[in-house]
């Protein structure tokens, strides 16, 4: 069985303070970072690589390890 969290759809995005957080679509087409700290009306489209784990908000990091069952940060895309 593949963990429900292979299936998600998460979007890395800048942010102003220069991390990137990681962002779900909830009800009503809102993004919101699994951080809990943002929000934004658009994705900002379906292609987003993945940063390096440095600059990465570390609670959005977590949120996703989680999410995704693994123990350590997801590698870049690049």
């Amino acid at each position: 069985m593949i963990p429900t969290g292979l299936a998600d759809k998460l979007y890395w995005r800048g942010g102003m303070s220069g991390l990137w957080h990681c962002f779900k679509r909830r009800e009503g087409g809102v993004y919101i970072s699994l951080c809990g700290h943002f929000e934004l009306k658009r994705s900002g489209g379906q292609a987003c690589s993945r940063p390096q784990p440095t600059l990465r908000c570390t609670r959005c990091d977590i949120a996703e390890m989680k999410r995704r069952g693994k123990e350590e940060s997801l590698p870049a895309n690049e």
